[in-house]
């Protein structure tokens, strides 16, 4: 059974753009901005206010993730 969640992924086209959406527009704080050991992988989480809870925004770079780009919540 699930007791927690700490984060989630949203796929985005552009990292930057995302980040500036959430940081100036919502008010979230980023929680990591970290180049990995993966040439070209950044990895870009923000958090709202709360303490445990982070979103990452990953860049969609395959046909399936890009055509999920702003579809993530819908069913």
């Amino acid at each position: 059974m699930f007791t927690k969640v700490t984060h989630a992924t949203i796929w985005v086209k552009d990292q930057d753009e995302a980040l500036t959406f959430y940081r100036d527009m919502l008010g979230f704080k980023v929680a990591a901005d970290n180049a990995t050991s993966m040439p070209g992988y950044r990895w870009l989480t923000v958090a709202p206010p709360q303490d445990d809870f982070e979103i990452a925004l990953n860049l969609a770079t395959t046909p399936e993730q890009l055509a999920g780009v702003g579809r993530q919540g819908i069913f």
